[in-house]
């Protein structure tokens, strides 16, 4: 399944895990081997996902686009029905957000797509700003050096987004349709500050050629093959997944539907 663990990680955690992903090899998770047309499909789907965001700096069309057209149902189903988050008040959903497993059911896909769209765009924006630093003074960045400090100030009114910046202590989980909505209000409203900072400005490279040698030539973004051994997000036992890191350090999940790999989740990597 995906990340059952509770977690306030936050984005300066991130950025350590960032500095030693040269030293990260990936491991294989089945003896079977990803074909090389599957190989191929994945670098395509992993260079429109970075290209889409980097242009539109939203996943709202990623989403459209890209992902399984009902992702969020079947992430509502699989969670839900997961027995270790029976009443379970603090589930992880990014990094140093949490979520009362009850909305599972209370809130409806639309609620639960808009609120991981708002939470994970909010999330890019920070890669975004630790790339372009790269390769020098990772180790010295500081949150405002990622974000600025009106979403700082922004986000820190709230005891349920604050620690997506900087952890202080456990934050308060989103417990109601309510609070969902306005967290979501919320992270839009700071995403719009952020796109506006960044009007004009040259966004990382990423170009075809340069992407797929990197992905190539690092072990870090090499796909892995995974088989379940049960029903998963609603498809069968045996269904064959990729997961794979993309260069804007988001971990995709990609399912075969209707004879195109699609992307079933994506989320943070977060060193795991």
């Amino acid at each position: 399944m995906l990340k059952s663990y509770k977690s306030t990680t936050s984005i300066a955690f991130l950025i350590a895990a960032m500095i030693f992903t040269q030293a990260v090899a990936a491991t294989s998770t089945t003896d079977q081997q990803i074909t090389e047309a599957e190989a191929r499909e994945t670098q395509e789907v992993v260079q429109q996902f970075t290209a889409r965001f980097l242009e539109t700096k939203d996943l709202t069309p990623i989403v459209n686009e890209l992902y399984v057209s009902d992702f969020m149902d079947r992430y509502k189903k699989a969670r839900a029905a997961d027995p270790d988050l029976n009443d379970a008040s603090h589930v992880y959903f990014v990094p140093g957000l949490e979520y009362n497993s009850r909305l599972l059911k209370e809130a409806n896909a639309e609620d639960w797509k808009r609120f991981y769209v708002a939470a994970n765009n909010f999330i890019l924006f920070g890669f975004i700003s630790v790339i372009k630093k790269l390769p020098k003074d990772v180790d010295k960045l500081k949150v405002t050096d990622m974000y600025p400090a009106s979403v700082v100030k922004l986000l820190s009114s709230s005891s349920s987004l604050g620690n997506m910046i900087e952890k202080e202590d456990r934050g308060k989980p989103i417990s109601s349709i309510e609070e969902m909505r306005n967290a979501t209000a919320m992270l839009d409203q700071a995403n719009a500050m952020m796109r506006q900072q960044l009007h004009g400005k040259p966004a990382p490279r990423f170009d075809k050629e340069s992407s797929i040698g990197l992905m190539k030539r690092d072990d870090f973004f090499k796909p892995l093959l995974v088989i379940t051994d049960d029903q998963f997000f609603g498809f069968p036992k045996g269904t064959r997944l990729i997961e794979i890191t993309t260069p804007l350090l988001f971990r995709l999940m990609l399912v075969r539907i209707d004879g195109r790999l699609k992307i079933l989740w994506a989320d943070p990597y977060t060193g795991d």
